[in-house]
C-alpha cells in the first residue's frame, strides 16, 4: 500500500497544480462555446417536436466526427500540458522521489483530467437539449430523423454525423463505450505530449498527433489502405467503425489496442524520466 501513495501524491499535486492553471478555465469556455455553437438549436426542436434525447445520445454522436475529435484532441493536449514537471519547485519533490512513482503520478493525473473532461463534455451537451432528457434505454425519433438527414434543420450543424451500426446497440451501453473510448484516446494523447516534453520538445509531441490524425483522415475512405485504420489510435477510437469492422470482437479490439499502446508509452515515459536531471530544472 505504501508503494502506491506516493505516485497518487504526485498526481494530486498535479491536479491540484493544473487547477490553478487560467488555461483549463480557457478550455471550458471555449469548448462550451463551441457545443453551443454546433448544436445549441437543439433544444428548440426537441421542444417543438414533444421529443427527449437519452442522456447519452448527443455525446455519442458528437464524439464520432471528425471536427468533434479535433477538439477533443486539443484540450486534451492543453490538459496535458499542466502536469507536475512544469511547476517551479516541482525538482525539490521529484529528487526526493523515484522516478517510476513520478511516471506513475503523472498516469494518474492524466486519468483524472481525461475523465473530468470527457464528463464535462458530457454535461455541456446535455444542457444543450435544454432540459428534454430521458434515462429511457432506447433512442430517440430525432435521432432516427437525423441519421436519415445529416442533422439539417434540426438545430446541429452538418458537421455532425451519425452511423447505422451505433443505433443497433441501446444508446447507455453505446455511451458508455463512447466513454471509454474517449478516456483511452485521450490517455494515449495525454502521454505522448507528456513523454516529447520531458526531453523539451513538446512540439514535437503536437507534431505526432497531428501527423497521425491526419494519416487517418487520409485513409479513412480509402478502401485499398482501410486496414492500417487498425493501427491508427483515431481510427480505432470510433465505435461506428469498429462495429462495421468486427462487432464485438471489433470493440475488444479497440480496447486491447489502446491498453497495449498506453503501456508501451508508459515505459517511455519513465525512460524519458530517467534521463532527466531534475535539479537542473530549477
Amino acid at each position: 500500500m505504501k508503494g502506491f501513495r506516493r505516485p497518487f501524491r504526485y498526481g494530486s499535486l498535479s491536479i491540484q497544480n493544473e487547477f490553478r492553471q487560467v488555461h483549463l478555465y480557457l478550455i471550458v469556455l471555449v469548448t462550451f462555446a463551441v457545443i453551443q455553437y454546433c448544436i445549441g438549436g437543439v433544444a428548440g426542436y426537441l421542444a417543438k417536436s414533444a421529443d427527449q434525447m437519452h442522456v447519452f445520445e448527443l455525446y455519442i454522436y458528437f464524439m464520432t466526427t471528425r471536427f468533434s475529435q479535433i477538439l477533443y484532441l486539443m484540450g486534451i493536449i492543453a490538459l496535458s500540458c499542466g502536469t507536475l514537471f512544469y511547476s517551479h519547485g516541482a525538482a525539490y519533490y521529484l529528487v526526493r522521489g523515484s522516478r517510476k512513482s513520478w511516471a506513475m503520478g503523472q498516469c494518474v493525473y492524466l486519468l483524472v483530467m481525461v475523465v473530468c473532461y470527457n464528463l464535462f463534455l458530457l454535461t455541456s451537451l446535455c444542457l444543450s437539449t435544454g432540459g428534454h432528457l430521458t434515462l429511457a434505454n432506447q433512442w430517440s425519433e430525432t435521432i432516427y430523423l437525423a441519421n436519415q438527414f445529416n442533422f439539417s434543420g434540426m438545430g446541429m450543424i452538418p458537421l455532425l454525423q451519425s452511423s447505422d451500426s451505433i443505433l443497433l446497440m441501446s444508446p447507455a451501453a453505446a455511451g458508455l463505450l463512447t466513454f471509454l473510448l474517449s478516456v483511452l484516446v485521450g490517455m494515449a494523447t495525454g502521454m505522448v505530449v507528456i513523454c516529447c516534453g520531458l526531453r523539451a520538445k513538446g512540439i514535437y509531441g503536437v507534431a505526432i498527433i497531428g501527423i497521425t490524425w491526419f494519416a487517418d483522415y487520409l485513409i479513412e475512405d480509402s478502401s485499398i489502405a482501410s486496414t492500417l485504420r487498425l493501427i491508427s489510435p483515431y481510427g480505432v477510437s470510433k465505435l461506428g467503425w469498429l462495429l462495421q469492422r468486427g462487432g464485438i470482437l471489433g470493440i475488444l479490439y479497440g480496447i486491447v489496442f489502446f491498453c497495449i499502446l498506453i503501456a508501451i508509452e508508459f515505459y517511455i515515459l519513465l525512460g524519458s524520466a530517467e534521463k532527466i536531471d531534475f535539479v537542473k530544472l530549477e
